[in-house]
């Protein structure tokens, strides 16, 4: 057989093996989300994880090694989603803080709609374990850090509002940032994701920038 043919199967079948692996991790992924969500990060097991997922515990060992992994995985995996890379590549490049605010609501709504769940299993798991308690801290550092740039664009601009402070709003872009204001609005308020997103807009706008405030529940009333 000539040695073209070979080479085509060859990279035919490392294609099917990476394909298999690729998806047998998620697989163990989805099932340890379920069991993480229903029983907490603590009392879920490997092979609780195995017999969720319909696979050889053997098998979730030889993808991942331990459960942290695991969740560190689906993590990064809540984070990648095509939606959300998008916006953030929107918002990079944007200057105007009106824009950029708009831009960090419709962020905020969709990765709490989608991975809301995950959040919570991160607290959980902080709790017992160490090294992911570590990286929820440094997870909050990054995200302050973050807030504390766009504000300090923000003063050397002139686009506060009159007595602003720097250092009031990071601590304001922090506070409505935080899948605490998602939850409190949306899940135990019965807020649509949609009143949460326009809200953000506006509240910060004014608290922030100084742009006089819409209303955006008057439908309630």
């Amino acid at each position: 057989m000539p040695p073209v043919k070979r080479d085509y199967r060859s990279q035919y079948r490392r294609g099917q093996a990476k394909l298999l692996a690729e998806g047998t991790r998620r697989v163990i992924v989805n099932s340890a989300r379920k069991l993480f969500a229903s029983r907490g990060y603590g009392a879920t097991t490997i092979e609780a994880i195995a017999r969720e997922g319909g696979i050889a515990v053997q098998t979730v060992y030889a993808n991942f090694g331990t459960k942290r992994a695991i969740l560190l995985e689906l993590l990064q995996v809540a984070q990648a989603q095509g939606e959300l890379l998008t916006i953030i590549g929107r918002f990079a490049a944007e200057k105007d803080p009106a824009k950029m605010l708009r831009l960090g609501a419709a962020f905020n709504r969709r990765f709490y709609e989608q991975a809301g769940d995950v959040l919570q299993i991160l607290v959980g798991a902080a709790a017992s374990d160490p090294v992911i308690a570590k990286l929820e801290r440094l997870a909050e550092e990054d995200v302050r850090g973050r807030c504390a740039r766009i504000a300090r664009a923000w003063a050397r601009s002139g686009a506060l509002r009159k007595g602003m402070t720097q250092k009031e709003a990071t601590d304001l872009l922090v506070a409505f940032t935080s899948p605490e204001m998602f939850r409190l609005l949306v899940t135990s308020s019965g807020w649509s994701p949609d009143e949460y997103e326009a809200w953000f807009v506006v509240t910060l706008e004014s608290l922030i920038l100084g742009i006089p405030y819409r209303p955006v529940l008057a439908s309630r009333s």
